[in-house]
């Protein structure tokens, strides 16, 4: 595992096209953003753990304002 040390704002990428940025960080939690191409798929750990593993995800395209 790689651990790496951002400061808000501060990016860094995955491969060749994705890009996670750190928007904030504060006592306790952090906010990141994730850009990648519409074929990766992103989940939250937690919702692929327990009850919500068996749901299936909704089939929607989202539109970024």
């Amino acid at each position: 595992m790689l651990s790496i040390t951002r400061k808000d704002g501060q990016s860094f990428y995955i491969g060749d096209d994705i890009v996670v940025t750190l928007t904030r960080a504060s006592k306790g939690s952090a906010v990141i953003s994730i850009k990648a191409p519409d074929d990766v798929a992103i989940m939250r750990t937690e919702l692929l753990d327990g009850s919500l593993a068996n749901i299936p995800l909704p089939d929607v395209e989202f539109e970024p304002e």
